[in-house]
C-alpha cells in the first residue's frame, strides 16, 4: 500500500523513488478532490465536462514532465526504469526517442524497453507520408490474402483494423463506416477494407454476417497488422492513397468522414 508505506527507506535510490512517486500521488489525490468538488458545483453538463477535462489534462501534462525529468536525472538506475515504464504509455514517438537516446545500455536492454522501441520504430516507418507495408491474412474462404491486394492499386482505401469482440470497433462501424460505405459504394475511386486482427476467424465471420459489413474483409491476420504498424489499440483506422501512401492514421468519427470527402472532392 503505497499510501501507507511511503516513504520507503534504505538508501539514496529509495529516497528518490519515494520523492518521485510520493509527489505524484499527492498531486493525484489533489486532482481527485478537485473533481469531487466539481461534482458539487451547480454547473451545466457541458461546462462541468470542460472543467473536468482541463483539470485532468493539466495533471497528465504535469505528470509527463515529472516522469521525463526523472528519467533524465536517473538514466542508469531503477528510479529511471520506473519512470520510463510510465512515460512509455503516454509519450509521443518523438518524445520516446529523446529519452531512449540518453538512458544506459542496461536500461535499453530491458524487455519492455526493447518492445517499446520496436513499436515506436514501426509507428515512425508507417507514419503519414510513408508508403504502406504489406501484411498477410486470409480471405473469407480461407485462401491467403494480402493488404497489397487492395492498397496501392489506384484507389483510396480506408482500412479498418478491428475485432469481433471490440465494442468501440462495432460502434465506429455502425456510426461511421456503414454510412460512409453507403455514400461511396458506387464511387470506383474509393473502398473500405476491414482487416480482422487479434481475433478468431470463425468469430470474425459470424460478426461480419451479424453486423452487416458489406465491404471486403481480410480475416485471421493475427498480430501482423499491429506488429507492422505499431498500434496497441483498436479500432485503428488508416487511409491510404491510390499509390499506397499513408494519408492518415488513427482517425475516428467525423475526422474519417472529412478526410475521405477531402480526398474525393
Amino acid at each position: 500500500d503505497m499510501n501507507k508505506r511511503m516513504p520507503a527507506k534504505g538508501g539514496e535510490l529509495n529516497t528518490k523513488f519515494a520523492s518521485l512517486w510520493g509527489g505524484v500521488m499527492a498531486k493525484q489525490n489533489a486532482v481527485m478532490k478537485q473533481l469531487e468538488a466539481l461534482q458539487k458545483d451547480s454547473l451545466d453538463q457541458e461546462t462541468m465536462m470542460q472543467k473536468r477535462n482541463e483539470i485532468v489534462n493539466a495533471f497528465y501534462q504535469d505528470f509527463g514532465t515529472t516522469v521525463k525529468n526523472a528519467i533524465l536525472e536517473n538514466k542508469d538506475n531503477a528510479v529511471g526504469v520506473s519512470a520510463l515504464r510510465q512515460y512509455s504509455q503516454l509519450c509521443t514517438p518523438e518524445e520516446w526517442q529523446e529519452v531512449y537516446a540518453v538512458v544506459s545500455p542496461d536500461i535499453k536492454n530491458l524487455d519492455f524497453v526493447k518492445e517499446q522501441n520496436n513499436k515506436v520504430n514501426n509507428i515512425l516507418r508507417t507514419s503519414v507520408g510513408k508508403k504502406f507495408i504489406d501484411v498477410e491474412g486470409k480471405n473469407i474462404d480461407g485462401t491467403v490474402a494480402h493488404l497489397s491486394d487492395y492498397v496501392g492499386k489506384g484507389k483510396y482505401v480506408l482500412v479498418d483494423y478491428w475485432a469481433s469482440w471490440c465494442g468501440p470497433c462495432r460502434r465506429e462501424a455502425k456510426e461511421t463506416l456503414i454510412p460512409l460505405y453507403e455514400k461511396y459504394k458506387d464511387d470506383d475511386r474509393f473502398t473500405i477494407l476491414g482487416v480482422a486482427t487479434w481475433d478468431e476467424a470463425d468469430e470474425t465471420k459470424k460478426a461480419i454476417n451479424r453486423l452487416g459489413y458489406k465491404w471486403p474483409q481480410i480475416i485471421d491476420a493475427g498480430t501482423a497488422p499491429s506488429d507492422t504498424y505499431g498500434f496497441s489499440g483498436i479500432p485503428m483506422i488508416m487511409l491510404f492513397g491510390p499509390d499506397g501512401t499513408i494519408l492518415a492514421r488513427d482517425i475516428r468519427g467525423e475526422e474519417i468522414v472529412n478526410k475521405v470527402a477531402e480526398c474525393l472532392k
